[in-house]
């Protein structure tokens, strides 16, 4: 049984022995003060849910938000309904608004303005499906082409066939040309040696 189950008929005990033998022997028997057995005995009506808590939220308070303001908030809610709640609250100041934050969002959580307005979440990762990994096709080396060179029956030279040869011609240029520069500078020191020995040879002698 739920708790609230258990108290209501606990109350309705007490109040059901405290009617056939009297207020003070119930108090002694189910160790409750006179005072709230009195209480109980005035609430009771004869249905069980007469003993049921009640609400104690106050009905009205001097602080609480005017219709002006709610209005107000209303009206600017439905022209921004995407805005933040601080951004939404300089927006309301900047129009006569003069609480605070915390109390426009407890206003605004009153009036049911967050329900559905959760944050919107990323969207979950969906992983691709697995591929398998496919070896590399040599499409710029000179292996593809080897069927070319071996093939006894002369093949038709593709325009596709023809620009990787050339790419791959143009990329062993590009390397050679590197090479020999790169010689060059390392080497240029040794040519200036021969160059000054070799001047120096040819002058006459003094």
């Amino acid at each position: 049984m739920k708790r609230i189950t258990q108290d209501i008929l606990f109350k309705e005990a007490v109040i059901k022995y405290s009617v056939k033998y009297g207020v003070t022997k119930a108090a002694i028997r189910y160790k409750k003060t006179r005072q709230w057995i009195y209480y109980w005995l005035r609430r009771y009506t004869g249905d069980i849910e007469s003993l049921k808590e009640r609400s104690r939220r106050p009905r009205y308070h001097p602080n609480q938000h005017t219709k002006e303001e709610l209005k107000m908030i209303e009206d600017m809610r439905r022209r921004n309904p995407d805005t933040g709640l601080t951004m939404f609250w300089i927006k309301l100041r900047d129009r006569g608004y003069e609480r605070a934050v915390a109390s426009l969002y407890r206003a605004m959580k009153r009036e049911g303005y967050f329900i559905g307005e959760k944050t919107r979440k990323k969207e979950k990762y969906k992983p691709k499906p697995y591929e398998k990994m496919q070896p590399p096709v040599a499409s710029n080396s000179l292996l593809s082409h080897l069927p070319l060179l071996i093939s006894p029956e002369p093949a038709r030279l593709t325009p596709f066939m023809f620009f990787s040869l050339f790419n791959l011609i143009n990329r062993c240029l590009n390397n050679y040309i590197f090479l020999l520069a790169k010689v060059r500078i390392l080497f240029q020191p040794c040519f200036l040696f021969f160059y000054k020995s070799f001047f120096i040879a040819l002058l006459p002698p003094t």
